[in-house]
């Protein structure tokens, strides 16, 4: 009898997982961040990315004073994931007139995050590929409080939240 194929252990994290990460030793994705940044024509002269701080926090450190009403970042909007973008998107415009009750204005309260939320999962998916890939790698691992335990849950010491948070466990 032969063997069933066995499939290795590898820990991805649910971004690598989307983005079918594979590239930890070729590009630094701090150095692909900033090259992007600089390519799309963002500039911040001031500031430092990433910076390192106690604790282990990963932030933006300044560099040097930012004077009284001082530009310290210009995005060009071309680099901005917006609503209109993502209405206007070849592929996401579609899906979007077909779900009015979901993603345009007076169908659900939360239509503008519902659109973000698509041409977010929708980048996600085009992986290496995509426009925004370089920020989308950036994103932080996280374990959503619907798969706390009732451990991690006390942790929060806030009896409300654990008594909403068991609510929302049992609604799912």
């Amino acid at each position: 009898m032969a063997n069933a194929p066995t499939t290795p252990t590898v820990s991805k994290t649910n971004i690598e997982f989307f983005l079918g990460e594979g590239e930890k030793d070729e590009v630094d994705k701090f150095t692909m961040f900033n090259q992007w940044c600089k390519d799309e024509g963002m500039v911040m002269p001031k500031l430092e990315y990433p910076a390192y701080f106690e604790g282990g926090l990963l932030g933006v450190r300044c560099k040097e004073d930012i004077a009284h009403r001082e530009v310290y970042l210009y995005v060009p909007y071309k680099m901005l994931m917006s609503v209109k973008g993502t209405q206007e998107h070849p592929v996401l415009a579609k899906v979007i007139s077909k779900h009015p009750e979901c993603f345009k204005e007076g169908g659900n309260e939360d239509w503008e995050q519902l659109t973000l939320a698509l041409r977010l999962l929708y980048e996600m998916t085009v992986g290496k590929e995509g426009y925004w890939y370089p920020y989308l790698r950036l994103m932080p691992d996280v374990v959503f409080t619907s798969a706390w335990s009732e451990e991690e849950m006390e942790m929060a010491e806030d009896a409300r939240f654990s008594l909403e948070l068991q609510e929302y466990n049992e609604e799912l």
